[in-house]
């Protein structure tokens, strides 16, 4: 079930509708929100994944709720593309000063806590999801078991990305916080130099990417027909850069260091998004 969204107060200004992009609202508040498009998710989405990625999005409101923080997350579909509204919560002059202290007060626990808070919570929950999610063969399941499955899915999605905004609003505020001490002790330095002083931490995205990386290398080494044949299932049509995308995209799952061998990495791959 989606999550409740916040009704707040807005002024009667409303932006003008291009004529060639016409909106129906879907609320009688919307028309006078700044609704900005989302250029991470650029493609138009089904009105599933759309309904998949509005219910995550709004771990941004279950994490600024968590710290305090008088904003919320909007998210509609306007003619199948994503858009997203901040909005401010409604509230008395005393309730902000008094969030704002909550919010200082907790933003400031957790960015000295990060290390234990991903070590003992934050971790293991996302990975007790994943491998809940691992352990379902989606194969057996009847339909009637797999709306259940689809139903769970998004529930366990929900927290997964409550997790990740209430991880990245610390870590953002303390990259920033950060910066501003560094202009301070070195105003003439260059606007880079703080970000270039965090840099060099290895992690398992940087490690992924590599990963992936290589795999592609060896992808581009292997006929088009061997990698279908492994993958046992039909690749979609198009280009030759169409077929690598899905190639890489079905790999994603079976990449982790040290890299696994081309042949052991495709021979398990099943193209799950596209059964």
């Amino acid at each position: 079930m989606p999550t409740q969204e916040p009704r707040e107060q807005y002024p009667a200004a409303m932006l003008p509708i291009p004529p060639d992009f016409p909106v129906i609202w879907e609320h009688p508040d919307d028309p006078r929100l700044l609704w900005t498009f989302d250029p991470t998710l650029p493609a138009a989405m089904p009105q599933l994944a759309y309904e998949f990625t509005r219910d995550c999005l709004y771990g941004f409101n279950a994490a600024a709720e968590a710290y305090a923080l008088p904003m919320r997350m909007r998210t509609r579909r306007l003619n199948t593309y994503l858009y997203q509204a901040m909005t401010p919560i409604t509230a008395t002059p005393d309730a902000l000063e008094a969030l704002e202290k909550q919010a200082e007060e907790r933003l400031g626990d957790a960015m000295g806590r990060l290390g234990e808070l991903w070590t003992s919570e934050w971790l293991p929950a996302i990975q007790a999801h994943l491998w809940h999610w691992r352990s379902i063969d989606v194969d057996t399941l009847t339909p009637s078991a797999l709306f259940d499955h689809l139903d769970d899915m998004l529930a366990q999605s929900r927290e997964m990305w409550s997790i990740h905004f209430r991880l990245v609003f610390p870590v953002l505020l303390a990259i920033s916080l950060f910066e501003e001490f560094y202009q301070d002790v070195f105003p003439d330095a260059d606007r880079f130099g703080a970000f270039r002083l965090l840099q060099g931490f290895d992690h398992m995205t940087l490690e992924t990417d590599r990963a992936l990386w290589q795999l592609s290398r060896r992808a581009l080494a292997t006929s088009a027909s061997a990698i279908i044949a492994r993958c046992g299932s039909p690749a979609p049509r198009g280009s030759t850069a169409t077929l690598w995308s899905w190639f890489l995209v079905s790999a994603r799952v079976a990449t982790v260091a040290p890299m696994r061998s081309l042949a052991q990495a495709v021979s398990t791959m099943q193209a799950p998004i596209y059964h």
